[in-house]
């Protein structure tokens, strides 16, 4: 997923006492603008990868998820943005195409009690090949014993190769003003997550987020002409596994 961590619904360290690893692997699809600012909308998917427990020779638990205690955790965080052809709108022509994104990162979380905190930054391997990074706090719920519910505010800023990469408008424009985006705050939003244990090892997400660009994305003309507001929902399924590694 982009930068939210996964909800947990079960302590792992009560299940995984002799284990060294647990780590939660599996995919999800969804709707979502098909580039940044766009007003059409497609389907979309992505992996889910979170790591949920660590434990290390000579410092012991370095990944928990100890609801009794403070608790950290990583998770790589992945995303993935679509290509922008000139013919996707009439607004777009004159300003380039951009490629298909694929955006690589990592992410950490600190959770105490019912609430947590989480930054993530990935760069574009493919694509942009600029730098994003994305923030929140969530307040998590556990309405029932299996289902865990987590909801709070993201913001996220971008180097200015990323920024100039969607959002900049070239002298060759057709229709729009030329502009020169800079890099710095990119949007602002709200994300709601669900995880549902189906079994002590299948789970199921969902995923609801709504996203308001800012700063030099909102200024430019591409946004004026598109969408300053984004939303995007998904559904996934994951296989908890847990390893010896020592």
């Amino acid at each position: 997923m982009a930068a939210d961590p996964l909800p947990e619904t079960v302590a792992v360290p009560d299940s995984v006492q002799y284990r060294d690893i647990t780590i939660d692997i599996g995919a999800g699809v969804g709707m979502e603008p098909v580039f940044p600012s766009s007003k059409r909308y497609g389907p979309t998917g992505w992996p889910l990868i979170a790591l949920q427990y660590l434990r290390l020779p000579y410092f012991g638990e370095v990944v928990t998820e100890d609801k009794k205690l403070a608790a950290f955790s990583l998770f790589p965080s992945i995303n993935f943005v679509g290509e922008r052809k000139e013919d996707d709108a009439n607004y777009l022509e004159g300003i380039g195409d951009t490629d298909f994104a694929f955006e690589l990162g990592a992410g950490a979380a600190f959770r105490y009690g019912f609430l947590r905190a989480f930054g993530a930054v990935r760069y574009g391997v493919t694509g942009h090949n600029g730098i994003v990074g994305e923030a929140g706090v969530d307040v998590i719920l556990q309405p029932m014993e299996r289902l865990e519910v987590a909801f709070g505010p993201r913001i996220s800023a971008a180097n200015g190769e990323y920024m100039d990469y969607y959002f900049s408008v070239p002298n060759s424009a057709v229709v729009l003003q030329p502009y020169e985006a800079n890099g710095g705050f990119k949007d602002v939003g709200i994300a709601a997550t669900a995880s549902y244990a189906l079994t002590e090892k299948w789970r199921v997400h969902g995923r609801l987020k709504y996203t308001h660009f800012i700063g030099e994305a909102l200024d430019s003309p591409i946004v004026d002409a598109g969408n300053d507001q984004e939303f995007s929902v998904g559904i996934g399924l994951t296989y908890r596994f847990t390893l010896d590694l020592y």
